[in-house]
């Protein structure tokens, strides 16, 4: 059976190993890729589609994918670090139950450094040492 992807403005939605066309059919931006195609891609992801074709990206393409996607984390961070201030320093009275809501909200290891960082900032910032 054939390797498919799909994609979207050049770039690479999704890979369909072995699959049967029937299960293409209805997808738009479908593109049938070699084997050797696949295993590439499921080594790198830095591949784009141009002109119905698959190729490595340039050094410039690779250098604006990381800058966006470096831009799009910094967004999702202050975003996070907005809530988190919001959470903790708009309270003056801060109950076990917001806390116990606010850990367990926490995602990944990057949203834990982010509420340790707030936290210490508001016992450092509300108790004399």
């Amino acid at each position: 059976m054939p390797d498919y992807i799909t994609y979207l403005n050049n770039k690479i939605l999704e890979k369909y190993r072995s699959v049967p066309p029937t299960v293409m059919a209805d997808k738009p931006n479908v593109l049938e890729v070699s084997r050797e195609t696949m295993d590439l891609l499921e080594k790198s992801r830095f591949y784009v589609v141009e002109n119905g074709r698959v190729r490595p990206m340039t050094t410039v393409e690779i250098d604006a994918l990381l800058a966006e996607e470096q831009a799009v984390t910094t967004v999702e961070e202050n975003a996070l670090l907005a809530q988190i201030d919001d959470d903790i320093f708009a309270l003056s009275d801060f109950p076990m139950a917001k806390t116990d809501l606010l850990i367990d909200n926490i995602k990944d290891l990057e949203g834990v450094k982010l509420f340790l960082k707030r936290l210490v900032k508001y016992v450092a910032k509300n108790t004399s040492f």
